[in-house]
């Protein structure tokens, strides 16, 4: 039986960890203390910080495990292509990781060969472009200290706020860039990248940008569709990603002109990998993952889109937000529902958010039930 570790046991672990127990894998989970509860007693728990990488590779070591992956967040990524790195299992060099967690490098590197980025600097006395910017730290994820500042006199405020959230008191500025906001879910094979699906986003907008709201397949035209294609695959070569998946975060102005904003070398979280690609285009991207990270043969038919459904996240940051979804509900078919936490005062960041919805809806209600979620103001 082969043997997978998998770094984290949040809600977007716990479902690639339901995965390869459908494999019937042996399941090795690492995760700190309050995760355990979470997990199935006949799985074996390592309790432990995930960025304690030298100890995860020493367990790693002992029990002889035969793949190591994580989905949804840079910081677990890291320790995994850290321990596949160090025991020859598969994974990307090291400087993919580099690039692929530090958004100012990354950056610099799709910049210098020329791929459309927004202009940025990471020095705010050494700004060429005017305002709205947006600050965000460089290695942080799920809209932790990013804000748009829209005046001199804000952003000395911004930068302290997301220095505090940065794991290394980084920070990028970066030009706003008007226009719908997308991500890209892709799966390099053979040196080969597919493009699994694209996916519209539907934020809180300024200060935050907190996602508020998914909808796979996005609705854009084909043409629009075959240049965000040709520029994911273009960057992701400039990043040299060579294998697994990726997570692109992009955005289209009203010319149709696409900015890159980020790139990660994982699957996305908030349920994009996790649901709405299978749900979506019947293509298990999980699967996918933990095969790759044991070296199980993947056939390239394990990367044809099988249906194509319209699938929907929606995010409650309050009592009314739930209720919008309640009275929609009747017209979608249900695929998850969870209330975690209680409504807060202000939800900050994506982990403020209490609960969630994961659902299918006919293209001709898309319109209404955007609408009736108050999610289109972009």
């Amino acid at each position: 039986m082969n043997k997978i570790a998998i770094i984290g046991a949040n809600e977007y672990q716990r479902r690639l960890i339901r995965k390869a127990i459908e494999m019937k894998l042996e399941v090795h989970v690492f995760s700190w203390l309050h995760d355990r509860k979470h997990i199935n007693s006949d799985i074996s728990f390592h309790e432990v910080d995930v960025r304690m990488i030298d100890k995860i590779l020493s367990i790693c070591k002992s029990v002889d495990i035969d793949g190591v992956c994580s989905i949804s967040s840079d910081l677990t990524n890291i320790t995994v292509n850290y321990i596949c790195n160090k025991l020859s299992l598969p994974s990307n060099p090291p400087n993919v990781l580099r690039l692929t967690t530090n958004k100012y490098l990354m950056r610099e590197e799709l910049l210098n060969n020329n791929a459309p980025v927004p202009l940025f600097s990471s020095n705010k006395d050494n700004i060429n472009f005017n305002f709205p910017m947006i600050v965000k730290p460089t290695d942080r994820s799920g809209s932790r200290g990013v804000t748009k500042v829209t005046s001199k006199s804000d952003l000395s405020e911004a930068i302290k706020r997301s220095s505090q959230e940065s794991f290394s008191n980084e920070i990028i500025i970066e030009e706003y860039i008007e226009g719908r906001e997308y991500s890209v879910e892709s799966f390099t094979l053979d040196g080969k990248h597919n493009i699994l699906q694209v996916t519209e986003k539907f934020t809180t907008n300024a200060p935050n940008f907190i996602e508020r709201g998914h909808l796979s397949p996005a609705r854009i035209n084909t043409e629009i569709k075959e240049k965000i294609f040709n520029v994911i695959k273009k960057s992701l070569n400039i990043l040299g990603i060579i294998t697994g998946p990726a997570h692109s975060e992009i955005r289209i102005n009203n010319q149709g002109d696409i900015k890159i904003i980020e790139i990660a070398s994982r699957i996305g979280g908030d349920f994009i990998g996790s649901d709405l690609v299978i749900n979506s285009t019947g293509i298990d991207y999980l699967q996918l993952e933990i095969k790759r990270s044991l070296s199980i043969n993947i056939d390239k038919s394990e990367l044809q889109q099988k249906s194509l459904n319209n699938i929907m996240s929606y995010f409650f940051f309050s009592n009314e937000d739930q209720l919008n979804f309640n009275n929609i509900r009747h017209i979608v078919k249900l695929i998850d529902y969870k209330i975690i936490n209680k409504p807060k005062l202000k939800v900050t960041d994506s982990s403020h958010r209490f609960g969630y919805a994961v659902f299918e809806v006919n293209t001709s209600d898309i319109e209404l039930v955007i609408k009736k979620l108050n999610l289109d103001k972009n």
